[in-house]
């Protein structure tokens, strides 16, 4: 007897089996990511929510949280502002859709900002410091320079304009041919820039009066038209020993209600459904019960956190807490994962809008973190203040590049242009215009 043959599968119809490992995101999961990213003020809402909807929870009458702001109203707006800018620019990375990967470093790449929105160093310098490949983070730069407003994440000023000029369906030949002119030679005269970009020069200056008119600073659009006064989730400050420690103001005590949850399993009548109403009653109680214990320990894993990292920036930025801002030292993210052996995600939600009260003042928690500058390891705030010094101990006034030459000399090599970005931020005007 001979065996039936077999028909040939072509290899595409061919059966396989592949092992794939997935992480299920869960139900408490998620509720504990929410509650961990949440602003104490957005969890207050959403914890009294939470007590109307479930009848297990309870919240003591006198853990309503009260803080006395010690800032004054101009400096609570102005922090305020800056904490929704960053947070709404997050929410709109997120809305990119982007895979897991990028939307964490693009979160890194917000640290990379400057004050108007713009990288603070080349794309090469950045993907160094980032430890990214520059092909990968120059794809992920288009992508989130797709973000409104025109002009976020552009590596130079040209690039910003050349953003906001596509975006608007403005950018022309002529402008094209000028903005061209100006990344080469960025100090010419109008009748220079014409010469060079092959036009006349009524055309030059109508090029220029447009370039006048886009944002130099788009970020700055971010924020929201009202402000509202912000609340910390962390205190840096003295004890009676005068040592420093770390207070958590957020707490939110919650607990919940078993012995309401026994009397109401034992009690049919609460749901009156016939013979399958004792039932019906347990599976009702279980259900809110795992809510209530999901909620109460989501917002205990977030004040433990909280604490964690405070007490981690407590050691790390002491010299700021004693002197101020100039002492604030480099610090990024990675490090403070790797130190709590947590995820640079769980960092990033950790920090997102959320505020610690210091003794100079109310600080969002990002401005803990800043990328080194120079040869020396110093943060943005150090360079800042020793290029401060030096434009008031000038016996005349120094230009940007003499200024660049005295700080390489300290050890802190930074491009010309850079000592003018953060002349800029200082307020202080250049050279021509000081007083000697």
């Amino acid at each position: 007897m001979s065996l039936r043959s077999r028909p040939h599968l072509s290899p595409q119809l061919s059966p396989q089996v592949k092992a794939r490992q997935t992480l299920a995101m869960t139900p408490a999961m998620r509720v504990a990511l929410a509650v961990l990213a949440m602003p104490v003020d957005q969890l207050e809402d959403y914890v009294r929510d939470a007590v109307e909807q479930n009848p297990f929870l309870h919240r003591p009458l006198s853990a309503t949280m009260r803080h006395e702001a010690a800032a004054t109203e101009a400096y609570w707006e102005q922090l305020a502002e800056e904490a929704s800018v960053w947070s709404r620019l997050e929410s709109r990375i997120r809305e990119l859709n982007l895979k897991p990967f990028e939307q964490t470093q693009a979160l890194r790449l917000c640290e990379r900002l400057d004050e108007r929105g713009l990288l603070d160093a080349p794309l090469d310098r950045v993907a160094q410091d980032l430890n990214l490949p520059p092909a990968l983070l120059e794809a992920l730069l288009s992508r989130l320079q797709t973000i409104e407003p025109a002009g976020l994440f552009a590596r130079d000023m040209i690039e910003c304009w050349t953003l906001q000029l596509q975006a608007k369906g403005l950018l022309s030949p002529a402008l094209r041919q000028v903005l061209a002119v100006l990344r080469s030679q960025p100090s010419q005269q109008p009748k220079a820039i014409a010469a060079a970009a092959g036009l006349d020069l009524p055309a030059t200056l109508a090029a220029l009066r447009q370039l006048q008119g886009l944002n130099s600073a788009p970020l700055a659009d971010i924020a929201p038209p009202e402000l509202q006064a912000l609340r910390p989730d962390l205190r840096f400050m003295r004890d009676e020993a005068g040592a420093w420690r770390v207070e958590l103001l957020s707490q939110l005590p919650l607990r919940v209600d078993r012995a309401l949850a026994k009397r109401t399993a034992a009690h049919p009548q609460v749901h009156p459904q016939g013979e399958d109403a004792t039932q019906a009653n347990r599976d009702y109680v279980k259900t809110q019960i795992d809510a209530a214990q999901t909620l109460v320990r989501a917002i205990s894993q977030r004040g433990a956190a909280l604490v964690r990292l405070g007490e981690f920036l407590l050691v790390e930025q002491q010299d700021f807490l004693e002197t101020g801002d100039a002492a604030m030292r480099p610090l990024r993210m990675i490090e403070v994962a790797e130190a709590l052996e947590l995820h640079v995600s769980t960092i990033s939600r950790l920090v997102a809008d959320k505020q610690a009260e210091t003794p100079w003042g109310l600080r969002a928690l990002r401005q803990f973190f800043t990328h080194a500058v120079g040869n020396e390891e110093l943060s943005v705030a150090q360079v800042k203040a020793r290029l401060q010094r030096l434009i008031q101990e000038e016996r005349k006034p120094l230009s940007d590049q003499a200024l660049a030459d005295a700080l390489a000399e300290q050890g802190c090599a930074i491009a010309r242009r850079t000592v003018a970005k953060y002349r800029d931020a200082l307020g202080i005007p250049r050279a021509q215009w000081r007083q000697r």
